[in-house]
Order: C-alpha cells, then structure tokens, then sequence
C-alpha cells in the first residue's frame, strides 16, 4: 500500500517469565528510499519489534519528503500513519525513536531538508521527547522550526488523533507557533528551561575528566570561552586537548578553523597521538589502529578552510553548516588574527573587538555550540631583574579588554619550563555553577601531546608528582 505498510506471520519474542520465540501476526512497516526497499521493522500487537538484519537505518516515509517545502517530524510510524491518515503525507518518522543522536541527519540534512521552508516537529511530549526536539531544532535551525503540541490529555500525535478525530489532530498542526521574533523572548518561551531549572536546579556543566581543572572550571554549549598565552606555550595544544576530551566522554563532535594548523593532515596527527595514547607513526602503531583512529576523526572532527575568504561571516556560516549536516557542539577559532578583519570605518578596535564577540556569543547561543576562540597576548616584557617573560593575563589579550569582558570563559596557558609544569589559569567563569577562579598544574607528555595533572614540586629542581590519588605521572591508555 501506498504509506508501505503490510503484514506477515513471523517468530517474534515471547513476553513474561517464558524465554523463546513464537510465531504472530506482525504489521511491516516497509522503509523506501528512492523507490527501492532497504530495510522492514516488524511489529507484533505486544509492542515487539525487529528490523531487517543488517539493514540501513533511515526515517519511515523518507521518498515523501524530498522535494516539499514543509515535512513533519514525529517519533514513530504510528504517528507518521496517523498524519497520513489526515492528509499530511509529507511526515518521515525518525529512526530509533527518541534517540538525540541524528547520525541519519548527516548524510540526509543537505538533500532532503536544505530547501526546507517550515518543519513540524510532533514529537512525544515525555523528557527523551523534549531531548530530542531541542536537538532536531538546533540541527535544522531553530528559525524554521514550528512545535507541535497536543494538550495536556495526550502525548503524541496518535493519541490525539485516535481521542479528538481528524480535525483535532489538523488543528495541533495548525496552532504549532511561528518561531518568535529574532531577539525577544517571555517567560512562556523560556517554560522549558524554567521549568528544568525548577526541578533540578542550576547545571554545573560537563566535566573533561581532569579532576584538578574540573573542579575550577566546567564547560556549557551556548558559550565563549577564549585562550590566550604566551606564543608557543601550548594554546592549541591544550584546546586539542580540551576538544578530544569533550568528543570521547561527552560524545560531541568538533570544527576547527585553524590555518595555522596546516598542512590539516599534521593537525590530524597530532589528535591521533592524544586518542591513541603514543606516537603517530608505524613504528609505534598497528595498522588497525591507524584505521580505528582514522575512522574516529572522520565521524567527529571537521575543518573550514575557506577558499580565500577568511572573514568572519564566513567561517560562521560555514561553521553553521556543520551544525546542520554533522551537529558539531564545539567550533574552534585558533587563532584570532588570521580572521579577515573588516573594521567599519570610523569604529575603534575596542569597537570592533565588541562587535566580535558580539557575533561569537549570538552563534554559540542560538547553535547551542561552546565556541573557543584562542588569542594571542600582546608582546609581554621581562620580569624585573630576570630574563623571563611575564605571566599574561586575560586583559593582556591584544586588542581591547573586551576580549576578557565579554567572554563566558577565560584561561590562560603558562609554560613554566623551569620546573616542568604547565599551568592552566582559570581567571574566568560567568557563573559560579560553572566554577571559579584558580590554577591548575600539568606534566606535558611529548610522547602523544597529553597534559597529566600534577601536584607541582615546591621549588625548581625537585620531581613532579602524580595529581592526589593517581598511580602514575602519565597514561599511555588509549581513549578509543
């Protein structure tokens, strides 16, 4: 039948106590795309369900959307078959239900949903429900977005449907509100969030798993948090350590524009030494682990670099688009002065600075991305009476104060070679949940880029010992 649903007699688990399987009628739900079957989920009037072994994973109804300029989003084939029911062929039902993880989207987002001008997303209105349309939203823009909602009775669209009748479930579609005008907002916009606020109370960020920085700082999307040091003490060096952290616990992915980090295969090395825990060479590591890590960096790690065209508008659009194919949550700009700076005539350079950050904070805020930018420090001079240069701080950015002023975050990456340390100083964190001021202490591993908190020696000369409670100095353990 048209909507590609039919039926068959086939073994299905058996519910309760007894283990085993038994033979029941099933609705096939057939998955099409381009006209051809790829894959069929089988399910029984218990609720059980199996798909094709082997089979692609894609959205139900997928060939309907192509080439319209809405579409629905719903969280199920019954929800999909209930749209269908009403008129609405133009609905897919996402694959794996409430699962927030969009790898479908990646390979689709360009071909089925670029020309998009409104998409419906009717989703369960239960917590994975709201996950997932928070992240559907912030993939394919929350500007085109509209929410369906179905009343306090009832949690998806069948419900309505099945209680309330055609015109009910027409008319939900109907009311779902336009997206609100750019830049202002109420309470009942904010209800979500209000009322997780109510319940759990303020997050306290995610956590990279180094237990000396976590305790002083933890990180959120929708964020500035900017780098700064003395030049080759490490910046980019602690950011890729920062990026790979977040990508292996928090499964997030990553964009670098970063054309200092050229040629992009030595970058890529680079990052490979950190996950797989020593050097990037045959020497040191097997085939398999080449492909392993190269398959990592392929499924989580992107770079812009612009045919020419360094300006921030943009790298921000470019940067956007990975949001939209590949849900980047992190974006890294390394560093600051190779942006194509176009300063309005008339305005300062503190003007201007203002204006960035301005830019970067509206991307990391309506991207729900954390975006680090690293900056160099102006030329520092010698401490009295020494050769060593002075310990920058975050006004010492060049440029304008704003650059401290206007972040989320602030830290800064001091070598202190003399004692074989190198110290992270968080000098800044909007908000207490997110941490406080202070210092952290790292042994630089040379042998795969690492940074191993430490418990700093009380004068130079003296060993560097294991951060409290670790065994060792350094890990060579794999993070893949």
């Amino acid at each position: 039948m048209e909507a590609g649903v039919a039926f068959a007699s086939i073994s299905m688990p058996i519910s309760g106590k007894e283990k085993g399987w038994e033979k029941r009628d099933c609705l096939c739900f057939n998955f099409f795309e381009n006209g051809e079957l790829v894959n069929t989920k089988f399910r029984d009037s218990q609720k059980h369900f199996k798909l094709l072994q082997g089979a692609r994973t894609i959205p139900y109804n997928i060939d309907a959307i192509r080439d319209t300029p809405e579409c629905i989003l719903v969280e199920g084939e019954f929800d999909a078959l209930s749209y269908m029911a009403v008129g609405r062929t133009d609905v897919i039902s996402v694959p794996n239900g409430a699962n927030s993880q969009l790898d479908w989207l990646d390979e689709l987002s360009e071909s089925h949903f670029e020309q998009k001008q409104v998409i419906y997303l009717s989703v369960d209105t239960d917590r994975k429900g709201r996950e997932l349309c928070r992240e559907l939203s912030r993939r394919l823009g929350v500007d085109r977005c509209r929410i369906v909602t179905y009343g306090e009775a009832y949690k998806d669209a069948n419900e309505l449907l099945v209680a309330e009748g055609p015109d009910a479930l027409l008319k939900a579609l109907e009311d779902a509100p336009i997206p609100r005008l750019e830049g202002t907002f109420t309470a009942e916009d904010l209800r979500e969030g209000l009322h997780q606020l109510f319940e759990e109370g303020y997050t306290s960020g995610v956590e990279l798993g180094i237990p000396n920085l976590d305790e002083i700082m933890r990180l959120e999307t929708g964020r500035v948090l900017t780098v700064t040091g003395i030049p080759g003490h490490g910046k980019s060096d602690f950011v890729d350590e920062i990026v790979l952290r977040l990508c292996t616990r928090q499964d997030w992915r990553a964009g670098y524009f970063s054309p200092e980090n050229t040629p992009i295969e030595y970058h890529h090395a680079k990052l490979a030494e950190k996950l797989l825990g020593h050097r990037f060479r045959k020497d040191f590591s097997t085939e398999e682990e080449f492909a392993r890590v190269v398959d990592y960096l392929s499924q989580r790690v992107w770079h812009i670099l612009p045919d020419g065209d360094f300006t921030l508008g943009n790298v921000l659009s470019k940067a956007r688009e990975l949001v939209h194919r590949h849900g980047i949550r992190v974006f890294v700009i390394d560093p600051y002065n190779y942006i194509n700076h176009q300063i309005p005539a008339g305005m300062t350079e503190t003007g201007y600075i203002g204006s960035f950050m301005n830019s970067l904070a509206r991307f990391a805020r309506l991207n729900s991305c954390l975006v680090i930018l690293v900056a160099h420090p102006r030329k520092m001079n010698k401490q009295y009476g020494t050769q060593k240069t002075e310990v920058p701080t975050m006004y010492d950015i060049n440029g304008s104060a704003n650059f401290f002023n206007m972040t989320d975050y602030g830290i800064v990456v001091d070598r202190q070679d003399e004692m074989g340390i190198v110290y992270i100083h968080v000098e800044k964190t909007r908000f207490r949940n997110f941490g406080t001021k202070g210092n952290a202490a790292f042994c630089y591993d040379v042998t795969n880029g690492r940074y191993s908190p430490c418990t700093p020696p009380p004068e130079p000369g003296m060993q560097v010992q294991p951060w409290k409670g670790a065994k060792d100095l350094f890990s060579s353990e794999g993070w893949i």
